[in-house]
């Protein structure tokens, strides 16, 4: 084993999603080269492209820094000389290049050479450094980060060593810009906290459980690993693919994720034989369990890993065995087959279809090539263009202005219809993100590019059909015998009406002109006594396996620099143009041996008026985007889930299988109990519907097609518990753009069986999108397209408001609120909107309590009748407000004389339940029953409250013709971080032209509930950034903002930590003034008394178990332990202790544990328990399994989630 490691080393680790067999080959060079040997492999140094790239910007860099600094070139130094370099810095600072590092971290040796090293004295002579790492590529990485990180600490130690005062180290990358060229090291966009990536290089070196450790004790085989198109990029890969054939492993099967291999090695199925006996293709090709395996399928079925997909992997297992064992029979197709998001050509015959193909630079990103094959009912067209020099972005520009231009003319020249139907197809994600990011790049430059970002955008392809990737077309069709399913692979391995595709053509074998780096990763191999060995091409019994990753599908661009450069022996540019062409006519190959859809809708493209099919171009626009992609995204979840075998989406909690034991069809509402039906050899699985919840209520058949399912009675979930549902039966049915038609018909029988499925309907939908339609009248939007010009219609100025706050605050003197409260209370009287940010328990519904009462008396002082609507994203939320409002009212009202116009104020709230428990002085109203009321309410101050649908209904029915002219006076908007801007210019039109607007929340804890990708968005769509919700809209465009900084919830040292970590980023001083703790205790435990100390207010608990995903006994274990110890000390489930969980499956396992718990509704996940209370908080993560954790990391280490847990 090696004695030293590389920083380059964990850096290559964390690219390769901290591959742990890629930290084994490492540390054992001896294991590795005879391995190599055996199977015939050969190792793949840096591509020479990108090793020349590096140097040459890094020359750049230190050249442009020699014109700054004074620069001392280390490269042929040792470590000896770079002391001496740091002993001799001065107070002027110097660069440092090619430094040689070395020193211990976590017990292992290291060594290697800072890229950049910027060192300067203070006035006390202690070294400040800036360590730098210059990297060629466009963007900066994680493994970017964490080399930095390994040369910190090494400079750290080698400082400690020679006694050199090392006071200071910040961290850099240096990168290759899109835009302007390096400039200087003095740049704070280049700079990062090295502290979580010296953490994080810590946990991995460090430690016996360490995934350094583990690769250096453990076997080969024992380490979890999965292949994937990283493994493209890996020296070791011609080793994993032999011998994970050799060992017929899962990971051989295509997409499998090494989740999904540890959780069926933890069901011990631990290669393809094993899973592949678990179920036999009938005559038919269909799947049938195999004899003796029934219990093992039922016992794989309770995991939420496997369960979803094995009868795919099952199939898969079988494809891939037929590679090593032809006797082996497994279906052609995929159980769970789908039709194609491909439209029917029949139903469409105008259609074009457009296949793109583009070529990156691997050194630059630039495209030095774009290819394009236009098919359509008036023919066919390729369209093909190439740089005559290395990319540039200026070239790049000109090319894909060129090929959009010519591309243009072929779409005229095939199309039969002037606004033809126009589908793209690619064949992967990553074709189609190279494509659409140039095209964004550059969709300035002509027309046809922005209209090519608008139909390649990622968004399902439900309903409408703009882009899809035949990878996964296929992938979701055909069961291929194949690990690595690159372009060049796949073609070959799909027939089409009898024709299998070739790379040879008449004038062109492209197998031999482009062998190397793509059709060079098949190899022969035959069997011994010690697996598998490497064979001539012609050996007898030898076997054709996969022996080297190729996954992707880009041609090397090594190609493309041997024809700048005229090397001789090599493809030409007319055999470059001519591969891309044929590349084309495989993408077209697969397309056609493709099932389709009838009923896909395609989007038109105008030819006469190709701008106004690009992306939005305004706010509108963007906002109708986002709504239909937030929609569609929703729907197609939707609609994976209930194409499934009902018992299987009994297991993911997200349907319930019931059974009618009480039915009152004339009931007011109609209401219908059914008891939960247990499922075979798995006993009750509890769904995750609450009540308040809309569903659909289906016949329990299967058979029922996906969108019958989703249309099956509408019902809203009345009551619910362990055993039983109660609902009530709708009659709704009306369609609209976010809503369907719903069989309201649908008759419940007693003893009948029933599938309760989530609704896909928007109810809230088609009221945004009208809103959408209103936005020259909505002050809000005013707000954000024109903000100087916004003014405010209240009548009394600051002086009024502050005289009514300071009569209010005599009634509140044992508990005046703090200052950031009352410049929220007693000020802004004319400002059109404001902003209050609310950290956790910073007292914000006290405070907009008093904040609406004073004005209220503000405006009565001067005899003028207030209107204020308030709204939430719930109706609990709207509730808290409007109960604070109501005790501020009755504060005042009972220790002061009435104001006539505020005699008799109402406090209404609209809709949501009509018993649920509300403040004094806060009546109920339905907005859609009670409007001759509401009516006569509106005439005089009032306080409307409700979800801005609940608003939305109260002006529909009450204002009529007027709906869009806006009623209230002050709309308060709480909450506001959790709801998205359309909802927020929803509520906005009910406000005056001229009203204030106050809008509460904090960006810091939990965001609005997203379901489209975001983060892949890009072009003029991701411009708007329309995922943001309401409060960060706002903050982002610099509305003004009061932060409130003290907690009255949280103990002081909580809110330290809080500041800390989070709110020191928005310059809030966090604080609170809170130092009660639990009561001194004994306990005899002493995992209890450690855990639950009195004196200290915040303790983390650590284990060691690492196969948990979405359950875990031993950590439901210590949290009974720990409830239990709570109720000795006087504590309950109603307001002192809550249980904060991540999953489903561990909220089921404590709520069985704890029934005391349970029945409290103190057992949820984090989004229900915000706002509440408790005494004692206890954050159960659950998840354990590396694999898991690194997969769900984004959601269970989300700061957002932990901020409103604490």
């Amino acid at each position: 084993m090696i004695e030293q490691l590389a920083p380059t080393a964990i850096s290559q680790f964390i690219r390769l999603d901290a591959c742990q067999r890629f930290l084994y080959f490492t540390l054992h060079p001896e294991t590795t080269r005879e391995l190599r040997e055996r199977y015939g492999a050969r190792a793949r140094p840096l591509s020479p492209l990108l090793k020349q790239a590096g140097q040459r910007f890094e020359d750049q860099v230190v050249e442009t820094l020699r014109g700054q600094h004074t620069v001392v070139d280390l490269n042929e130094g040792g470590v000896k000389a770079t002391i001496a370099a740091l002993e001799q810095v001065g107070r002027e600072p110097v660069i440092l290049t090619q430094a040689s590092l070395e020193g211990t971290i976590g017990g292992w040796r290291s060594a290697g050479r800072a890229d950049l090293i910027e060192a300067g004295r203070d006035k006390r002579g202690r070294l400040h450094v800036l360590i730098a790492d210059v990297k060629a590529s466009r963007e900066e990485r994680l493994e970017h980060r964490v080399q930095v990180a390994i040369y910190s600490l090494l400079l750290t130690d080698l400082c400690r060593r020679a006694k050199l005062p090392l006071i200071r180290i910040v961290g850099a990358v240096v990168h290759r810009m899109t835009t302007v060229d390096f400039a200087t090291l003095h740049d704070q966009s280049l700079y990062f906290d090295l502290g979580p990536y010296q953490t994080l290089v810590l946990e991995l070196i460090a430690g016996e459980d360490g995934p350094l450790s583990q690769a250096a004790t453990a076997a080969l085989d024992d380490l979890p690993f999965a292949l994937s198109a990283l493994c493209d990029g890996c020296q070791f890969n011609s080793i994993c693919l032999p011998r994970a054939a050799e060992r017929a492993d899962l990971a051989l099967i295509a997409d499998v994720t090494r989740t999904t291999r540890s959780a069926l090695f933890a069901q011990e199925i631990t290669d393809l034989p094993a899973l592949a006996a678990l179920k036999e293709p009938d005559a038919a090709g269909k799947l049938q369990p195999a004899p003796g395996q029934a219990d093992r399928i039922a016992l794989l079925l309770r995991d939420p890993v496997i369960a979803p997909h094995l009868d795919q992997l099952i199939a898969r297992a079988r494809a891939v065995l037929r590679r090593l064992d032809a006797t082996v029979r497994a279906p052609s197709r995929l159980p769970d087959f789908q039709a194609s998001p491909l439209p029917d050509l029949a139903a469409h015959p105008h259609l074009i279809q457009l296949f793109l193909d583009v070529q990156a630079d691997d050194v630059t990103g630039d495209l030095y090539l774009a290819a394009g094959l236009l098919l359509g009912p008036g023919g066919e067209r390729i369209v093909t263009h190439m740089s005559d020099a290395p990319p540039t972005a200026a070239s790049e520009a000109a090319l894909l202005s060129a090929w959009a231009e010519d591309m243009e003319l072929a779409l005229r020249e095939i199309a039969t219809d002037d606004a033809p139907p126009l589908h793209v197809l690619v064949y992967d994600r990553r074709a189609q993100r190279i494509v659409l990011e140039a095209c964004a790049r550059h969709e300035q430059q002509h027309p046809l590019l922005g209209v090519l970002v608008a139909w390649l955008q990622e968004r399902p392809q439900i309903e409408r059909a703009t882009c899809a990737r035949l990878r996964e077309v296929i992938g979701q069709q055909r069961n291929l015998k194949l690990t690595c399913d690159s372009l060049y692979a796949v073609a070959t391995e799909v027939w089409d009406d009898g024709q299998r595709f070739s790379w040879k053509t008449a004038s062109h074998d492209f197998t031999r002109l482009f062998r190397a780096n793509i059709f060079d990763n098949v190899q022969r191999f035959v069997r011994d006594d010690d697996g598998l060995k490497s064979a001539p091409p012609l050996a007898e019994s030898s076997i054709s396996l996969e022996a080297t990753s190729r996954f992707n599908s880009q041609i090397p661009s090594e190609y493309a620099y041997d024809i700048w450069a005229t090397t001789p022996n090599k493809p030409g540019r007319d055999d470059l143009l001519a591969f891309a062409a044929q590349r084309l006519r495989a993408l077209a190959h697969l397309a056609a041996a493709s099932r389709r859809q009838r009923n896909l809708d395609v989007p038109q493209l105008p030819l006469e008026q190709l701008p106004s099919a690009a992306g939005p171009r305004d706010l509108r626009s963007a906002l109708i985007e986002f709504l239909e992609l937030e929609h569609t995204a929703a729907l197609a979840d939707l609609l994976a889930h209930v194409r499934l075998p009902i018992a299987r989406r009994v297991l993911t909690g997200r349907t319930a299988l019931l059974e009618a034991i009480m039915v009152e069809p004339k009931g007011e509402p109609p209401l219908a109990r059914f008891r939960l039906v247990a499922q075979p050899g798995l006993g009750l699985i509890q769904p995750r519907f609450k009540v308040g919840d809309w569903a659909v209520l289906n016949e329990a058949v299967d058979g029922l097609s996906p969108w019958e399912i989703i249309r099956g009675r509408l019902v809203i979930i009345s009551a619910i518990d362990e055993e039983t549902v109660e609902i009530e039966l709708t009659s709704l049915s009306a369609a609209g753009q976010f809503k369907f038609h719903h069989d309201s018909k649908l008759q419940v029988q007693l003893r009948c069986r029933y599938t309760l499925d989530e609704m896909a309907d928007d109810l809230l939908g088609d009221k945004v999108r009208a809103a959408l339609d209103h936005l020259a009248t909505n002050p809000l939007a005013r707000w954000l397209q024109t903000p100087d010009s916004a003014t405010t219609a209240i009548s009394f100025d600051d002086q009024a408001l502050a005289a009514a706050a300071a009569n209010l605050m005599t009634l509140h003197a044992s508990a005046l609120p703090t200052e950031a409260q009352q410049a929220v209370i007693a000020t802004g009287a004319q400002i059109p909107l404001r902003l209050v940010q609310g950290p956790p328990g910073s007292g914000k519904s006290r405070t907009l309590g008093l904040a609406v009462v004073a004005r209220l008396l503000a405006a009565a002082m001067q005899g003028q009748a207030l209107r204020i609507a308030v709204t939430a994203k719930t109706h609990s939320a709207v509730q808290v407000a409007l109960d604070s409002i109501a005790r501020s009212w009755q504060t005042w009202s009972a220790a002061a004389e009435p104001l006539l116009p505020l005699a008799d104020l109402p406090i209404v709230k609209l809709g949501g339940s009509s018993i649920a428990p509300r403040a004094k002085g806060v009546r109920w109203a339905d907005p859609r029953k009670n409007v001759k009321d509401l009516r006569g309410l509106l005439g005089g101050a009032a306080v409307i409250g409700g979800t801005p649908g609940g608003l939305s209904a109260l002006l529909d029915t009450t204002q009529r013709k007027a709906r869009w002219d806006g009623l209230f006076d002050l709309l308060l908007i709480d909450e506001a971080s959790q709801m998205s801007l359309p909802e927020g210019l929803l509520a906005a039109s009910a406000l005056h032209e001229r009203g204030q607007l106050i809008v509460v929340g904090d960006h810091r804890q939990m965001p609005p509930i997203i379901t489209h990708t975001w983060t892949a968005a890009v072009g003029s769509l991701a411009s708007w950034q329309p995922e943001r919700s309401l409060f960060k809209w706002l903050l982002d465009a610099h509305a003004p903002v009061v932060a409130l900084d003290e907690s009255f919830r949280l103990h002081r040292d909580h809110a330290a930590f809080l500041q800390d970590a989070i709110y020191r980023a928005d310059g809030i001083v966090f604080h609170s003034r809170r130092t009660e703790l639990l009561p001194p205790h004994d306990f005899a435990d002493p995992f209890v008394a450690a855990a639950l100390r009195w004196d200290v207010p915040l303790v983390v608990i650590e284990h060691s178990e690492r196969s948990s995903r979405q359950a875990n006994t031993l950590e439901a274990g210590l949290v009974s332990d720990l409830v239990r110890a709570c109720f000795k000390l006087g504590l309950d489930g109603r307001d002192g202790i809550g249980v904060v969980v991540p999953h489903r499956a561990q909220k089921a396992a404590l709520r069985a544990l704890l029934p005391e718990l349970a029945s409290a509704d103190s057992i949820d996940t984090v989004e229900r328990f915000q706002g509440g209370e408790r005494d004692v908080i206890i954050v159960v993560c659950t998840a354990s399994d590396p694999d898991y954790v690194s997969a769900e990391a984004e959601f269970l280490l989300d700061p957002q989630r932990l901020n409103v847990a604490l």
